[in-house]
């Protein structure tokens, strides 16, 4: 397995849409084209995504959304790995990938916040140095980082 992580293209939209709804169910469909397709309009800078590719193959993605009402704070969302590629490194490489995104993109100085929510695995964030948080409208606790460049 040869991986390698790069911002998501045309091209990879609809095999990231499909890894994103193999991962988290059909239900989600909607919602993974609307918010895949917004991070390649002329707004991406709002959102980017990542995609983890095998030989040109899409088995993961996660993406970053920037807290433009609030500078340097980051939500991480849609990190999904093809459900048979999981427990082989892709997500700890997109997690990886998509906290030094962020550390390269402060805007007012060398820290940031990172934010997400986890509705399970939060041993895995915490391995990055995401914390517990309050929980969500949805019940789930929000994983909370201070980045540092």
């Amino acid at each position: 397995m040869t991986l390698r992580i790069t911002s998501m293209s045309r091209n990879c939209l609809e095999p990231t849409i499909e890894v994103a709804v193999r991962a988290f169910g059909e239900e989600t469909r909607a919602d993974a084209v609307d918010d895949f397709e917004y991070s390649l309009t002329e707004l991406k800078y709002r959102a980017h995504t990542l995609v983890a590719l095998d030989s040109d193959v899409v088995v993961g993605a996660v993406q970053v959304v920037w807290g433009y009402l609030m500078p340097d704070t980051y939500t991480l969302a849609w990190l999904c790995v093809d459900p048979p590629r999981q427990k082989n490194g892709v997500g700890t490489l997109l997690m990886e990938n998509a906290i030094s995104y962020t550390s390269q993109r402060l805007l007012s100085g060398r820290v940031g916040t990172i934010y997400l929510s986890a509705l399970f695995r939060h041993e895995f964030y915490e391995r990055f140095g995401f914390t517990r948080g309050p929980k969500n409208h949805h019940g789930a606790p929000v994983m909370l980082m201070v980045v540092n460049d």
